[in-house]
């Protein structure tokens, strides 16, 4: 199984917002199942590159901002039952700058999943092929795209958030209880 990290299990936009709004003195709400609605809201806002590239680079240098991310309220719930569901379980991410690995690995240990085995990569379709990843979960169109088309063997699923658009041939979930559910069920079923 693989998991993707921001957007599915944690929440990145209001953090990224207060540095964003440090800088520009926009005003953004808080993440809700309306806001963002779209992947670019920073852009859709009015935030320049200059100060887009400002925040990443806070983001980069910090030693903290990947582990500080809270998680979705159903994450800690989820990621203590994956433990015990005893399935190679890969966290794949694209995060990076300054111990990006490390942060997310002791962030996830904090949240209840004590071993994680964390990937740096924007090529998630390659991941999912190379490793025979048999589940996958996200929350980008662009990625659940891409592993539909290169990784047949992924059952991939798009977790709904306001910012992605369902799409036809990857099912669209609400929660990760409902992700949880399908894991169950193929494991009884010997998928």
């Amino acid at each position: 199984m693989a998991a993707i990290f921001d957007g599915v299990l944690a929440q990145f936009n209001n953090s990224y917002a207060a540095l964003l709004a440090q800088q520009t003195g926009i005003i953004f709400p808080a993440e809700s199942d309306e806001w963002p609605d779209t992947w670019y809201w920073d852009r859709k806002a009015g935030v320049q590159k200059a100060d887009e590239t400002s925040a990443w680079k806070q983001i980069k240098s910090s030693d903290r901002f990947w582990f500080d991310l809270p998680p979705y309220p159903d994450v800690m719930e989820f990621l203590i039952w994956l433990k015990y569901f005893r399935q190679d379980t890969y966290f794949v991410t694209n995060r990076s700058g300054n111990k990006a690995k490390y942060q997310t690995e002791r962030w996830l240990h904090k949240a209840g999943f004590p071993e994680p085995t964390v990937l740096i990569s924007q090529e998630k379709d390659l991941v999912c092929k190379a490793l025979e990843i048999m589940h996958y979960i996200d929350d980008k169109n662009e990625n659940c795209k891409a592993v539909a088309s290169f990784a047949p063997k992924t059952k991939g699923y798009m977790l709904k958030r306001p910012w992605n658009e369902p799409l036809q041939m990857i099912p669209r979930l609400n929660h990760l209880k409902d992700f949880q559910n399908i894991l169950m069920l193929d494991r009884l079923e010997g998928k």
